[in-house]
């Protein structure tokens, strides 16, 4: 009996290619149930769109922000990297990046660094204090109330 390797490998290569999700973008992390819920072409979407984030791109970063996070737990960990994003490229670059945004824009913002900040894992930004008034004040008076 010959054996089907074939077969074998091109079911795990249409299985990795629709379930394999990236899960970690130049040291920013991004959480099981926000990449539980993407095909693969919405995780290397955004995947791409966290990089150029942090090369000081803002409008990928407008784009990120606005991703469709799926609801509750993957909008906290959208959150997440959001944060994650702002420790890495610090508060003046990402001012910089969010100062043409519109009011919604920096609304939610606002709202994604409130929830990365609440329960998210930013242990990268080693500051005291849980919210955008407290980690980030520069940014906190930038961004819409």
């Amino acid at each position: 009996m010959r054996w089907p390797g074939w077969k074998v490998v091109l079911c795990a290569g249409a299985s990795c290619f629709c379930g394999c999700q990236q899960r970690e973008v130049e040291g920013v992390v991004i959480n099981g149930t926000l990449t539980e819920q993407q095909d693969y072409m919405t995780n290397r979407q955004m995947c791409q769109l966290i990089s150029r984030s942090l090369h000081h791109d803002s409008q990928a970063l407008a784009e990120l922000v606005a991703f469709d996070c799926g609801g509750a737990a993957g909008c906290y960990d959208l959150g997440d990297v959001i944060t994650q994003i702002l420790c890495r490229i610090g508060e003046p670059e990402f001012g910089r990046m969010t100062a043409h945004f519109s009011l919604q824009q920096q609304r939610d913002v606002r709202s994604l660094l409130e929830v990365g900040l609440e329960y998210g894992s930013h242990a990268v930004c080693k500051r005291p204090g849980d919210s955008v008034r407290e980690q980030f004040p520069i940014l906190n008076r930038q961004l819409a109330k």
